[in-house]
């Protein structure tokens, strides 16, 4: 992972800044499969 400074001075890695964009544009998508498995309280997942 490369790290770079922006204008402030303070240093940013662009691979952690990837990995947080691409994690909150895939939200929906998650939140949305989350939904299609019908889970009920008390039901049991296996991860």
């Amino acid at each position: 992972m490369s790290q770079d400074v922006n204008k402030r001075g303070e240093y940013v890695n662009w691979g952690l800044k990837w990995l947080i964009d691409h994690h909150k544009a895939k939200e929906l998508h998650r939140s949305q499969m989350v939904d299609d498995l019908n889970i009920s309280p008390g039901h049991s997942i296996l991860d």
